[in-house]
């Protein structure tokens, strides 16, 4: 019962390491070689967000799997262990319909992170249902 409970923070942990990666990546990039299309470094943060993402969160996946000993997962265990990436998202909804989009570093955060949160929740449903499909 306790690995179910941790599971959703570990995943959630997870954000933290892509989270500043791809932000120390994408400012390496920056100043070594420019960014494509003078575009303010979006397509090289999509990229690495998509290749460091999901590595990082298949990898999450495997050990919550291995953690929780689940035979068979049902779509709640997905909702379950996506918990809190989902919460960010719905933060990031109310914060953006509240103060609306400003141009400001914070509200690139806030796209950032849901972003990485939409990428991590996609993983894990796929992750699921790869590893378990519905009719085994």
């Amino acid at each position: 019962m306790v690995n179910k409970i941790i599971s959703p923070i570990l995943y959630a942990v997870f954000l933290v390491p892509l989270f500043f990666g791809s932000v120390l990546i994408v400012t390496t990039v920056e100043y070594t070689i420019g960014f494509l299309y003078d575009m303010s470094g979006i397509v090289e943060m999509l990229i690495i967000i998509l290749t460091l993402g999901t590595g990082l969160f298949w990898f999450a996946n495997t050990l919550i799997v291995e953690r929780e000993k689940l035979t068979k997962p049902r779509s709640l265990d997905h909702f379950r262990q996506s918990a809190l990436y989902y919460v960010l998202i719905c933060n990031a909804i109310l914060y953006v319909s509240h103060h609306g989009i400003q141009g400001g570093l914070l509200e690139g955060y806030i796209l950032v992170l849901a972003v990485i949160s939409v990428w991590a929740i996609a993983i894990n449903a796929f992750f699921l249902q790869r590893i378990y499909p519905p009719n085994s």
